[in-house]
């Protein structure tokens, strides 16, 4: 019982990485795109 569980937390763990990590991929892109936007000088 207590071995499921654990994987199950498991689990939830690695997509919630896996979406941080696409997250911040994202707000790179954005930052970069806010970079490139903005009028020098």
């Amino acid at each position: 019982m207590k071995e499921q569980s654990l994987r199950k937390l498991q689990q939830e763990m690695d997509s919630l990485t896996f979406r941080n990590l696409q997250l911040a991929k994202r707000v790179e892109l954005l930052q970069d795109e806010l970079a490139l936007s903005e009028p020098r000088g």
